[in-house]
């Protein structure tokens, strides 16, 4: 059924979380943002990215320059990143299935290119990056494209909310991973076609899918 599978970076893959909170409050302090903290973070996460940007004060027309100061720091903390458990044997498992892997990100290339590296991560076979945080459809096209693959082929593994829009609108079936960024009660506003909530239940729903 599937031939290609597409990884989201952080919350996916690794978690970035706490390097996100650090790395965004030191930006909020120098500008004037709302700083996050365990009480608010809590909230936030119950809306959509755009309800987020305007509680944290942060006008739409700031994120193409506010990201490009993000992922400078955000790199210089690489080196801290973790993958979550089993996420490594996971995809050595689905490269010796002969799954072709692939990664589409709002980080920036450099940063994932380094982490692979430093963690001998080579299952990965391309990276795909997206500065735009509304704009993962027109990349997933791109790899449609650039890949010779149909939409039905692929499957995306992700867990925002933004995800599911962007798959939605190529028409890719996605599933969402629980251990992410976005809460389910989120998710739920425009449901995944599957949710996992292991990387056992993934490698499951990739080697033996529903009928």
């Amino acid at each position: 059924m599937y031939k290609t599978i597409i990884f989201d970076f952080d919350g996916t893959l690794v978690d970035s979380k706490y390097i996100f909170v650090e790395v965004y409050n030191e930006i909020a302090r120098r500008y004037g943002y709302l700083s996050l903290d365990s009480e608010n973070i809590h909230e936030l996460r119950k809306l959509s990215i755009r309800e987020r940007f305007k509680i944290m004060r942060i006008p739409l027309y700031h994120i193409p320059w506010i990201s490009f100061l993000f992922l400078r720091k955000y790199g210089r903390a690489m080196h801290r990143l973790e993958c979550f458990e089993g996420i490594k044997t996971l995809l050595s498992q689905l490269q010796n299935q002969g799954f072709t892997l692939a990664i589409i990100s709002s980080n920036a290339k450099s940063n994932i290119q380094n982490f692979l590296q430093s963690n001998q991560i080579t299952a990965i076979q391309h990276i795909y990056t997206s500065r735009n945080l509304f704009g993962k459809h027109k990349v997933m096209n791109r790899l449609m494209k650039d890949l010779r693959v149909t939409p039905k082929e692929i499957l995306y593994v992700g867990d925002e909310l933004r995800d599911i829009t962007a798959c939605r609108a190529a028409q890719i079936s996605i599933a969402w991973v629980s251990w992410g960024y976005d809460p389910m009660e989120l998710i739920n506003q425009n449901p995944p076609d599957y949710y996992v909530n292991s990387t056992d239940e993934l490698l499951t729903l990739l080697t033996h899918p529903p009928l």
